[in-house]
């Protein structure tokens, strides 16, 4: 039999990466150490935080043999997209971090009392403001259509050609 609902232990972390994009392409521009920090500070925290905050909130749940972690990684860390080589880095190694975590609590709890879970969640294109520059470039590009500008964005990787709300990956967790 299950175990009765507990309390939830809710972390958020966000995944949205701003200010300069790197791109592979930049070679011409000399390196400078104001963009070798941002490289290294948007490669390092998402996987820090969610290292430090798994490493926090498993062990009880270990102890307690049941509990649930849901991570909200992007699809990004499964299919890479152009100019994002920083944000699709990170992504993979959000994933491989997850996947470590799943696999070291497998064995915690049993059948009966209920297991410790690490699960992922890879959402697609969602309307979030880290996209908004890029749905600006392209809406410009369609006369001021920002659906079609959505859409131009969107064909390639994402079928419906539709942005996810982030309410909608929300309920995923659930």
């Amino acid at each position: 039999m299950p175990r009765p609902a507990a309390a939830v232990d809710l972390s958020s972390q966000r995944g949205e990466q701003t200010g300069h994009q790197l791109h592979f392409r930049d070679n011409d521009k000399p390196p400078d150490l104001l963009i070798q920090i941002n490289v290294q500070f948007l490669q390092d925290l998402p996987v820090s935080c969610a290292f430090h905050t798994m490493r926090r909130a498993l062990p009880p749940k270990s102890e307690a043999g049941y509990g649930r972690v849901i991570n909200i990684a992007s699809v990004h860390g499964l299919e890479a997209s152009v100019n994002k080589a920083l944000f699709v880095a990170s992504k993979v190694g959000l994933i491989g971090l997850y996947r470590v975590a799943a696999l070291e609590y497998a064995a915690s709890g049993d059948r009966k009392a209920g297991v410790v879970t690490v699960n992922c969640i890879y959402p697609g294109w969602t309307e979030t403001a880290i996209i908004e520059p890029q749905v600006t470039a392209l809406a410009i590009e369609f006369d001021g259509d920002r659906d079609a500008g959505i859409a131009n964005l969107l064909a390639e990787k994402q079928p419906s050609r539709q942005l996810s709300h982030p309410s909608e990956i929300g309920v995923l967790a659930l």
